[in-house]
């Protein structure tokens, strides 16, 4: 009975030991087929833990390192004569807290700016641009507004807002406070928000104020401003305000604080960017 449990217990184990081999085995042949890459944005990534067949491999580029600037030393070139080549950058090259600008934004506006604007100008007008809105902006500009004051309304647009904005601006207000007032609108609220302003409150004060506004914080933030707070620096504190959260900071400030310094601290810090706001 003995030999006969000895018997089984022995065909068992090499039972066991062959199922081992098999499998060894066939974890083997699989090691020997490569996994093909997985494409990751154009770059082939091979699966981890799989054999790298070094026979493929893309010999290395010349040239600076990735997200590198390179200047053309004393290029100082037209519009469309080659600028695209020279002034190419990295995809994703500017990196914005709403997104990224891609590698043809800025270009493609340049390009597509008007061959009577100077290089500079629309550089300017373009910097940091998604696509061509700004040129599109521009183009619709009333004709009596001269060029470098169209760019400075219409740079940083995503669309002709600040031309409607601008149109809308109440005839007493120069063309310069209306560009002031309407840069970076996105709608009508900048107007609107200056037609609230208080008598007392000079023209370009109120254009500050209401630059680029979104509703009528800066109104509401401008009210809530102390007496003893100079019109020009309450004006500065709620520029760009959304709600009244500024004067909140403004009063929290220790007494021993200026009140230039007391601003400057707790005003909201405009970006001269859309795209960062």
């Amino acid at each position: 009975m003995n030999q006969k449990k000895t018997t089984i217990l022995v065909l068992v184990f090499a039972a066991i030991i062959g199922l081992s081999r098999a499998a060894l085995l066939e974890a083997q042949e699989l090691n020997a087929i490569r996994v093909p890459d997985i494409k990751t944005d154009g770059v082939s990534v091979p699966v981890p833990g799989t054999p790298v067949d070094t026979s493929l491999a893309k010999p290395a580029l010349p040239g600076p390192a990735k997200g590198a600037c390179t200047a053309v030393k004393g290029l100082t070139p037209g519009k469309g004569s080659g600028l695209t080549k020279a002034l190419e950058a990295p995809k994703g090259f500017i990196d914005l807290k709403l997104g990224l600008a891609d590698k043809g934004g800025p270009m493609d506006c340049y390009n597509a700016t008007p061959s009577t604007l100077s290089s500079e100008l629309s550089t300017r007008l373009c910097e940091g641009a998604f696509d061509t809105a700004p040129v599109a902006c521009y183009n619709a500009t009333p004709s009596t507004l001269d060029a470098p004051s169209s760019v400075e309304l219409c740079r940083g647009a995503v669309n002709n807002a600040p031309v409607d904005c601008y149109n809308a601006t109440p005839s007493t207000l120069n063309a310069e406070l209306s560009v002031k007032l309407c840069r970076w609108a996105r709608n009508n609220a900048p107007v609107d928000c200056y037609n609230a302003t208080p008598n007392s409150l000079p023209a370009d004060l109120s254009a500050g104020l209401c630059s680029g506004a979104v509703n009528n914080g800066p109104i509401d933030c401008y009210n809530a401003t102390p007496n003893s707070l100079p019109m020009n620096l309450s004006a500065q504190l709620c520029a760009h305000a959304r709600d009244t959260a500024p004067v909140a900071c403004y009063n929290a400030t220790p007494n021993s604080m200026n009140m230039q310094d007391s601003v400057n601290l707790c005003m909201f810090h405009y970006q001269d960017n859309w795209s960062n706001r």
